[in-house]
Formats: C-alpha cells, sequence, structure tokens
C-alpha cells in the first residue's frame, strides 16, 4: 500500500495535451514565452517528438520552422549523449597509433600519439619527430581534458627543440593563460576550444551524419589561437587507404582564409571508429600506419 502511495507520488509522465500547450506557445509574440516553451520541449525529448513532428509540417511556416528547431535540438542531445559514451571508451580502444608525416608525398616525419585515463581525466601523450627548417626536431606534447564530448582543455604543455615549438597553455579561473618565451598572455576562454591532439581523437568520435556540423576556436602546435573554425561532416565516399579502396567519412575543417582563391582547409577522412587521413594545407598529411590499422 504504502509502495502505491509513493509511486503516485512521483512525477508523473506529461500528458499530450501538455506538450501541444508547449507547442502552442511557439506562436506568441513573446520571445521569452518562445524560448521557454522551446526548452521545455528540448526536455521532454522524444516524448515531445510525435507532435513536433507533425507540427513541423504546418501550414504555419514560422511555427514549423520552430518545430524543425526544436527537433534538431532533441537530436542533437540524443547525439551528444551517445557521443560522451564514445569518448568514455577512448582510452581503452586504441589507445597508441602511429602516423607517418608527409609533405608534397614525401615522408617527413613520424607522429606517435598515445591515450590514457588519469584521475578522471583525459591525458593525450603526443610525440613527433620531423624534418623542420632543413633539421630534425623532436616535440613532445602532453594535454588534460576532459572525459566529454567537448574534450575542454584543462592544460596543455608542448616541449620542442626549437623555442618556437614549446609553450605551455592553462585554463584558470575562465581565461585561457598562454606562456611563450618566458611571457604569458592573459586571453578569453572560447567557449569549445581543440588542438590538434584533440582533433587526432575526436573526430572518429563525432556523429557519422551529412551535414553534423561543429564550431570551436583552434589551437595550434604553436600556441596560436584561432578564429573560429568550423568542422563539416561531408559524407561518406571511396577513398585509398595502404593501397585499397574503402569507404571513409569525409570531415572539411574550415579557418579563416588568408589568400581569397586558395584552400586552406583541413580535410579528416575515417572509417566507424578510427582516423586514417589527414590532408593539411600545402600537400601536407598524417597518414595511420597500417598495422595500426
Amino acid at each position: 500500500m504504502m509502495i502505491a502511495i509513493w509511486l503516485m507520488m512521483l512525477p508523473q509522465p506529461p500528458l499530450q495535451e501538455d506538450v501541444a500547450k508547449l507547442i502552442s506557445q511557439l506562436r506568441s509574440d513573446k520571445v521569452d514565452e518562445r524560448q521557454s516553451a522551446a526548452g521545455k520541449l528540448v526536455a521532454l525529448g522524444e516524448k515531445a517528438e510525435p507532435l513536433l513532428k507533425r507540427e513541423s509540417t504546418s501550414a504555419d511556416s514560422e511555427v514549423a520552422l520552430r518545430a524543425k528547431e526544436v527537433l534538431a535540438t532533441i537530436e542533437r542531445k540524443r547525439e551528444e549523449k551517445a557521443w560522451d559514451a564514445r569518448v568514455l571508451r577512448l582510452s581503452e580502444k586504441g589507445p597508441d597509433a602511429t602516423w607517418k608525416m608527409l609533405d608534397g608525398g614525401k615522408e617527413k616525419g613520424v607522429l606517435k600519439t598515445h591515450t590514457t585515463l588519469e584521475n578522471g581525466k583525459l591525458v593525450f601523450l603526443d610525440v613527433l619527430t620531423a624534418q623542420w627548417r632543413d633539421r630534425t626536431i623532436t616535440v613532445k606534447l602532453k594535454q588534460v581534458s576532459t572525459p566529454d564530448h567537448s574534450l575542454r582543455v584543462e592544460s596543455l604543455t608542448a616541449e620542442g627543440d626549437d623555442p618556437a615549438l614549446t609553450y605551455k597553455a592553462e585554463v584558470k579561473k575562465g581565461k585561457l593563460l598562454l606562456t611563450r618565451a618566458g611571457a604569458t598572455e592573459e586571453l578569453d576562454l572560447p567557449s569549445t576550444l581543440w588542438t590538434g591532439s584533440g582533433m587526432f581523437r575526436a573526430v572518429p568520435l563525432l556523429p557519422k551524419r551529412k551535414g553534423f556540423t561543429i564550431k570551436f576556436h583552434f589551437l595550434d602546435e604553436t600556441g596560436r589561437l584561432s578564429e573560429e573554425s568550423t568542422l563539416t561532416c561531408m559524407g561518406e565516399e571511396e577513398v585509398v587507404h595502404d593501397g585499397k579502396t574503402i569507404k571513409a567519412w569525409k570531415w572539411a575543417l574550415v579557418r579563416e582564409q588568408v589568400i581569397v582563391g586558395e584552400d586552406f582547409n583541413d580535410y579528416y577522412w575515417v572509417t566507424e571508429d578510427r582516423l586514417l587521413r589527414i590532408r593539411r594545407t600545402h600537400d601536407r598529411e598524417f597518414v595511420l600506419s597500417p598495422q595500426e590499422k
């Protein structure tokens, strides 16, 4: 008897009438009311989807658009939840990898990556040995990030044979502290900050859906913080990897254009769970070594 009373006291599932009422509020002339209704519909998730899908074909174009926007947000939340789960398994699934660095088709270096989970944080350890400015250099990088789809950078240390490749980045009190050549620069922390090391891990974990887009600021290998970049899934295509033709998902990273008419985008090709190849500007590439597939 007590259990039955306790169950009755629990919050009950929302009725379709409640969902319909919230959807009707999407027609409101008041922005705050529309935003509040949209937020509550997103929180209801799949329970609100049937009526939202019906409303998305409404003759009222504005309401139809708002319903589609809510549906897109619900889908994005669902994708992010699955994305978080894949990130948590990152250190368990192929934590080590070796990459050939190519320049104009010629091998110029080797990158070794290692991923581990320490004290609830993801730790990326990378070592790059390459030809740079007519000599061989080694760069060691350690990054600590949150174990969720944001892969938020908490600290980053790069140590190279050349001072230009040595710097330290830390996140403190909502600020990004960049230290190079003994000088520290305090920058506003972008809402989403990724690095080259993070990209190697993150791209294979993204939702594989043509048109899926994520925006972020990019901290490059020299400690330079870029303007906002956009990474977009271009769909599946056939590529040649290790002498074999396979299907892979292609992603395009759109950066700020330095020279009009030139392609300064980066391109990534991944299978279901593995990054195979990165092509950067001016014919620079990283290709996963055959034994690592």
